[in-house]
C-alpha cells in the first residue's frame, strides 16, 4: 500500500504544481505591460475628464496660488518582463522553466515585477484652466527648474504662434501677458524666479514696446526670441536675451 500511497502522492504534488502554473501565469505579464508606455502618453488627455478617464481618479487635489485647479497622480508605467514576444524561444523557455519549478519562477517574477512597477511609477501633476482644459502638466518628483520648464513650454509655444500668425492685439499685450503667466507657474510648481529670470522677462516687453514703435523689426525679433526659447533643449534661456 505504501507504494501506492506514494504515487498518489507524487500525482497530487504534480496537479498542485500545475495548479499553481495555471493560477500565476501571466500575472507577472499583466503587471509589466500595465499602465503607459512612455511619459508622452500623459500629454494625449487634454481635459480634466478625459485624464481621469485615462489615469483614474486623483491621489490628491489643490488649487495653484493663482486658484486654478491642481491634481496629482501616481501613474504606472510598463516595465520590462521576463520575455517580450509570446512566440519567442525565450518565453518558450521561461514556460519550461515555469513547469520545471511547478509555478515557482513566476511567483518570482510577480514579486519582481511588482517591486519593478512600483518604483517605476510616474508622479504628475495636471493644472486646469477655467474650462477644465489641461493646461500644463509638471514631474512632482523632478527639480524645481525642471518642473517649471515642463510648464512654461507650452507657453513658450502658444506664444510664438500668437506672433507668427499675427494675432496679438500688440507685441506688448501679448509678452506682458506671457511674463505674468510664467509667473504664475512658477508660484505653482514652487520655482522662485531668480533675479536673471525677472530681468530677462522685462527685458522681453521691453523688446515688444520697441517692436510696436517700429524701432525693431517683428521678423528679427520673432527669429531672436526663437532662438533663446524655441529649441526643445534651450526652453529657458533667459540669459540668451541679455544685451
Amino acid at each position: 500500500m505504501k507504494p501506492i500511497w506514494g504515487g498518489q502522492s507524487q500525482w497530487l504534488l504534480a496537479l498542485g504544481g500545475l495548479a499553481l502554473v495555471v493560477a500565476t501565469s501571466g500575472c507577472s505579464y499583466a503587471i509589466a505591460t500595465s499602465g503607459v508606455s512612455s511619459v508622452g502618453e500623459l500629454a494625449i488627455p487634454q481635459t480634466r475628464a478625459e485624464v481621469r478617464a485615462a489615469f483614474g481618479e486623483a491621489d490628491e487635489t489643490g488649487t495653484c496660488p493663482d486658484g486654478r485647479r491642481v491634481e496629482r497622480r501616481s501613474i504606472r508605467q510598463q516595465v520590462r518582463w521576463p520575455c517580450t514576444d509570446p512566440n519567442s524561444r525565450e518565453c518558450g523557455q521561461y514556460v519550461v522553466y515555469e513547469l520545471g519549478t511547478f509555478g515557482m519562477i513566476e511567483v518570482l517574477a510577480v514579486l519582481g515585477t511588482t517591486i519593478d512597477s512600483e518604483l517605476s511609477k510616474l508622479h504628475y501633476a495636471f493644472v486646469y484652466g477655467a474650462d477644465d482644459r489641461v493646461l500644463y502638466r509638471y514631474d512632482v518628483k523632478a527639480a524645481p527648474s525642471t518642473r517649471l520648464g515642463e510648464a512654461v513650454s507650452p507657453l513658450i509655444d502658444s506664444l510664438f504662434l500668437q506672433l507668427e500668425a499675427g494675432r496679438c492685439p500688440s507685441w506688448e499685450a501679448c509678452l506682458s501677458a506671457f511674463a505674468s503667466e510664467v509667473r504664475q507657474r512658477a508660484a505653482c510648481v514652487d520655482y522662485p524666479l531668480t533675479l536673471q529670470d525677472e530681468e530677462s522677462l522685462h527685458l522681453m516687453q521691453a523688446l515688444a514696446v520697441d517692436v510696436d514703435g517700429g524701432r525693431l523689426a517683428p521678423d528679427d525679433t520673432l527669429a531672436e526670441l526663437q532662438r533663446c526659447l524655441g529649441s526643445p533643449t534651450n526652453r529657458l534661456s533667459w540669459s540668451c536675451l541679455r544685451p
